[in-house]
């Protein structure tokens, strides 16, 4: 899946994490509204609670991995 601001990304320095919310919803090719029969998203544009918590998680995992 392309990356959104990949220029902009690349010139941050090394030191600094990014974490693509898309990783928690998406594989190589396709992205997931409901995932093991829980939606993850509200409507259009905003995650449910589920999908927010698949969030949380991701960014807890990457945070303590980077320290």
């Amino acid at each position: 899946m392309p990356r959104v601001g990949g220029a902009i990304l690349k010139s941050l320095n090394a030191s600094v994490g990014v974490i693509n919310p898309a990783d928690s919803f998406c594989e190589s090719d396709y992205c997931y509204v409901i995932r093991s029969g829980v939606a993850l998203y509200y409507d259009d544009n905003h995650m449910s609670l589920s999908g927010s918590h698949l969030i949380a998680e991701n960014l807890v995992k990457n945070f303590f991995a980077s320290l």
